[in-house]
């Protein structure tokens, strides 16, 4: 019982620094978009 809440505590760290990531990314890359929009 212990060991697979262990793992699914695990699994949601992992998916909530994925998601994480995932918007950082995200929100570069629109930022880069802008940055090319307005220096043109």
């Amino acid at each position: 019982m212990g060991l697979i809440s262990l793992k699914e505590k695990r699994l949601e760290r992992m998916k909530t620094m994925l998601s994480i990531q995932l918007h950082h990314i995200s929100g570069l890359s629109y930022a880069q978009l802008s940055y090319m929009k307005f220096s043109q």
